[in-house]
């Protein structure tokens, strides 16, 4: 991603949290300018903003509905693109799978059903990915999601695009420094425990060849979680996210071919089976 991009989204960042604040602050001032005989300019202008703030707040809210209900209407067309897309990469299509239904439930700790499922193998690991609907904490969430299976259990580790860790600063610990700037420019790598050793881990299993297959793509989110390694991707069911998806799928199998014989050794233990997966 170039800075401009970044720049870019950063700046949409700061204009979605100003147009928040502003939401919260205006009315504030509203009923305190009424209640304390502030004047009527005070009034009037906080009431103007507040208008402002909220109308836009519900343009935004029907605009998205709108977006929405026009790509429902073409979701058929773009499901009908990926049994090509699955033999253009190998893979096999199936429209259900609940057996992979399962596993993902179980790592993302939900109940759902997977549809649209492209898996086989990428290189020489099992790989897995499909529109992913479930359910949790009453919460109903949709979206593509990508598994790859790892050959022995792995202790946990996050890897986020470096514009997460600045949206919500303090909520992770320490991250991980690598000797490619450009690396940690773009991405936060965060073990799940503290010490010298964590930090031994990450920096085995991401390696400079791994770092090389990272950085010509978009970053993105995926995170080491024992057997797999996992990626959310698009809340949009469209061919070319899950084209996308399976370029990231590709990047990461390279990241996993660049891992050393000793760290699945010395950091490994053995894997429960994944149904679905592969």
């Amino acid at each position: 991603m170039s800075a401009t991009a970044g720049e870019g989204t950063w700046g949409n960042t700061l204009l979605v949290g100003g147009a928040a604040a502003l939401g919260v602050l205006a009315p504030i001032v509203l009923i305190l300018a009424l209640a304390l005989s502030w004047g009527a300019p005070v009034a009037i202008g906080a009431g103007v903003v507040t208008a402002a703030t909220w109308g836009g707040v519900v343009l935004v809210f029907k605009a998205a509905g709108r977006a929405e209900r026009r790509f429902v209407a073409r979701e058929p067309a773009e499901i009908a693109k990926l049994p090509a897309l699955a033999a253009r990469r190998g893979l096999s299509y199936v429209e259900s799978n609940v057996d992979l239904a399962g596993t993902l439930d179980r790592y993302w700790r939900s109940r759902g059903r997977a549809r649209h499922v492209l898996s086989g193998r990428t290189g020489n690991h099992p790989v897995a990915a499909c529109w992913y609907e479930r359910s949790r904490a009453g919460t109903q969430l949709r979206s593509l999601v990508l598994v790859i299976a790892l050959p022995v259990a792995m202790p946990p580790l996050e890897v986020q695009p470096t514009l997460a860790r600045e949206v919500a600063p303090g909520l992770r610990r320490e991250k991980v420094q690598f000797e490619d700037e450009q690396f940690n420019d773009r991405y936060v790598v965060i073990p799940a425990e503290h010490g010298p050793q964590a930090h031994r881990y990450a920096v085995d299993m991401i390696s400079q060849r791994a770092i090389d297959a990272l950085l010509p793509l978009k970053p993105f989110f995926f995170d080491i979680d024992h057997e797999i390694i996992r990626v959310e991707g698009s809340p949009v069911l469209a061919a070319d996210d899950v084209d996308e998806l399976l370029d990231r799928a590709i990047a990461l199998t390279q990241l996993l071919d660049a891992v050393p014989e000793f760290a699945w050794k010395q950091y490994g233990s053995p894997a429960r089976p994944l149904p679905g997966v592969g």
